[in-house]
């Protein structure tokens, strides 16, 4: 029996395996090796983002931007330099607003500002606005040759000579002539002859319509703040008001 066990190992032929058959553990042959290699030189190219080419140019960009920060940064400067100039010039403008005189908004009355204390009306002549003076001291009403000058030429009435006034002071006034001019005071609409003079107010309004009035003379009334004239009720401004009168006795 142990001469047919040993007969059956001589028969079978053993042959040497080629080393180039043999099967690599991570699978694959030098030459897979090497695509693989160059395979991750590949994706490592890829994946790196960018060459030397772009490499200099991220550079260039970083100093680009290093260059816009510092003109930012400069500009930041010039602009703080320029706020104290800026302070300056107000405190400077500020100054000049409180020297200058101030006016009383409620002496002031279309385009005109009104000097002293009285009675005025709105209103206008030949269309064009004016303000009006209460004048109880003026026997004509009288407009004042700068007024008469902005009526226009269509509208103009042409003047004829009128007699010599006297102002408050006693002075004759200047006076370029009379006319008939259309009036409006607040909602009352009339005609009346004029004397055109060199005046300071834009329109004395006298005697002669505040006291010949179609339904007689005016009713002024100051605590209501309006004049009654022909039946027709106009708003007045005041300004002013006067001081309180104290009563004094003598002691018995």
């Amino acid at each position: 029996m142990f001469e047919c066990k040993q007969s059956e190992i001589q028969n079978k032929q053993f042959t040497k395996p080629n080393p180039s058959q043999i099967p690599h553990p991570g699978g694959n042959d030098s030459s897979d090796v090497k695509d693989d290699r160059s395979l991750v030189k590949k994706k490592y190219s890829l994946t790196g983002g960018n060459d030397s080419s772009d490499v200099k140019d991220d550079r260039s960009l970083v100093k680009k931007n290093c260059s816009q920060e510092e003109e930012k940064s400069l500009d930041v400067t010039n602009e703080k330099s320029l706020v104290p100039e800026i302070d300056e010039e107000v405190e400077v403008s500020s100054k000049v607003k409180d020297e200058t005189p101030q006016s009383n908004k409620s002496d002031i009355i279309g385009r005109q500002v009104l000097r002293c204390d009285g009675v005025y009306i709105e209103g206008s002549i030949q269309r064009v606005k004016v303000t009006f003076t209460a004048d109880t001291g003026a026997a004509r009403t009288v407009i004042s040759a700068h007024i008469f000058k902005k009526i226009p030429q269509s509208d103009r009435p042409k003047l004829e000579k009128s007699n010599t006034l006297g102002s408050a002071n006693g002075q004759p006034l200047v006076e370029k002539g009379k006319a008939v001019f259309n009036l409006e005071l607040g909602n009352l609409s009339l005609a009346k002859e004029l004397v055109v003079a060199e005046i300071e107010d834009e329109v004395l309004l006298g005697l002669d319509i505040l006291m010949n009035g179609e339904m007689g003379p005016a009713d002024i009334k100051l605590t209501e703040g309006v004049i009654l004239l022909n039946g027709v009720t106009i708003p007045c401004i005041q300004i002013g008001q006067p001081e309180p009168v104290r009563k004094v006795r003598a002691a018995e």
